[in-house]
């Protein structure tokens, strides 16, 4: 989706004269703040914890552990879950067309500056990076997979195979969880 077409960016065009587009509209709109966490989110920083690639945002000591349990230390399973994203969770937005497609269109981005970044880091490794259609909207996540492992090009915008997300209630922070 061209940034120009969202009605939000397109009236606010309309309403100046001249040739303006939506680089003009974040620069209207947007503090050095703003710019600089998204900035964070399209390429984020990365932590390594007991062989798991995570967004730094996400790692949290405590809840890592649960989830490392929980999954069995399924390192695949871990990242996937922890690095996910629910787009509409985090950005404001109504229920219109254009809303969806510019959801669906931000999850795609966000998964080719989480693939850069993890490209950049970890020369070595492979990672199957994925923006997928969920009940709740595009989904933005993403796991190792071994360098042997070959990925057909539809599941490269796929959630993996026997992964439900919606099967897995997340905890929140601080709630005791049982062990297995």
């Amino acid at each position: 989706m061209s940034p120009g077409t969202h009605p939000e960016i397109e009236t606010w065009i309309k309403s100046y004269t001249g040739k303006l587009n939506s680089v003009d509209f974040l620069t209207a709109h947007c503090t050095v703040g703003m710019w600089l966490a998204m900035c964070h989110l399209i390429a984020p920083k990365l932590v390594v914890v007991r062989g798991c690639v995570l967004r730094e945002h996400v790692y949290e000591p405590r809840n890592f552990e649960i989830w490392y349990r929980k999954f069995d230390g399924d390192r695949s399973r871990v990242e996937f879950f922890l690095n996910r994203l629910v787009v509409a969770d985090v950005i404001r937005c109504g229920d219109a067309p254009e809303d969806d497609r510019a959801l669906r269109d931000i999850a795609q981005t966000l998964a080719l500056g989480w693939e850069a970044a993890l490209t950049r880091e970890f020369t070595e490794e492979r990672f199957h990076v994925a923006a997928f259609e969920s009940d709740d909207g595009p989904i933005v996540s993403f796991k190792q997979i071994s360098t042997s492992q070959q990925l057909e090009p539809d599941q490269l915008s796929a959630q993996p195979e026997g992964f439900l997300v919606d099967d897995v209630a997340a905890p929140v922070v601080g709630e005791e969880v049982e062990d297995q």
